[in-house]
């Protein structure tokens, strides 16, 4: 990856690999409506399904779940992880 081009959340790294979110979510097997809720940060992957995800996308768990919390909205001015 060239640098400049970091991959900061699961959108990102979905649409770099070219899949729709019926694609992921078939891949994943999870409901393309609990891949959207995870996209935009409004709910968090089960450990189970963080594991699935980072097999599919070649990366640890705590990638995901970093991609995820960059997507979570600020909440109360709590701005999401860096």
């Amino acid at each position: 990856m060239e640098a400049g081009n970091e991959i900061t959340t699961l959108r990102e790294a979905r649409k770099a690999r070219g899949w729709t979110q019926e694609q992921l979510a078939e891949k994943a097997d999870i409901a393309r409506e609990t891949l959207s809720r995870f996209e935009s940060g409004e709910r968090i992957p089960s450990n189970a399904q963080a594991f699935v995800l980072a097999a599919l996308f070649n990366v640890r768990v705590g990638e995901v779940e970093r991609w995820c919390a960059n997507a979570a909205p600020a909440v109360k001015g709590i701005e999401a992880a860096s």
